[in-house]
């Protein structure tokens, strides 16, 4: 496995669960 292949996989993972947190945060906001 290459590094630029690996960073991208990490990128990828970090991106999508700096997503959920931030819909998150909304529906927290929303709802308190």
């Amino acid at each position: 496995m290459t590094n630029a292949l690996l960073y991208s996989i990490l990128k990828n993972a970090f991106e999508r669960f700096y997503f959920l947190r931030k819909i998150a945060d909304c529906y927290q906001a929303f709802f308190i």
